[in-house]
């Protein structure tokens, strides 16, 4: 099984994978993978300046960068944790590029996004190291420097 063959069987086992929310039809289309192929994905686990080409390349060939460079405008959200309501910052342009991500393309839904409230989390967190000043809104309409805990 070669070149466009290939390309379909590992595009379907992609998206039965992705229905089924687990990677038997992966597995299995991986027996028609040429060794050469296997060998390119395994050195990118492995060889650092592989593993960096790779990800550059993802970001440049999945439109990332054009929702990474939105400023950031958050919005307080509320997530239950053990009886009690924690705040948390969303952000539009940052869920865009979480979509684009971790479901392989742009995505007005993120609902597929796993690990979404993590995400933004972390996101909030760099923004205080990383920005000069952020304005993250808090109960009652004001904003501040610093996040909600």
């Amino acid at each position: 099984m070669r070149g466009f063959t290939l390309a379909k069987a590992l595009h379907d086992a992609a998206v039965a994978s992705n229905h089924a929310r687990n990677n038997t039809a992966l597995t299995t289309a991986d027996t028609d993978v040429p060794q050469n192929m296997k060998d390119w994905r395994s050195d990118v686990g492995d060889a650092n300046l592989d593993a960096a080409d790779s990800a550059g390349a993802y970001w440049a060939w999945s439109g990332a960068a054009s929702f990474a460079d939105k400023p950031p405008v958050l919005s307080r959200e509320t997530e239950p944790v053990a009886n009690e309501q924690k705040p948390y910052y969303s952000c539009s342009s940052f869920g865009q590029v979480a979509a684009t991500v971790n479901l392989g393309s742009p995505s007005e839904s993120l609902g597929g996004v796993n690990g979404l409230v993590a995400r933004y989390q972390a996101y909030a967190s760099a923004l205080v190291i990383l920005e000069d000043r952020i304005p993250f809104p808090v109960a009652g309409g004001a904003s501040r420097d610093i996040p909600d805990l």
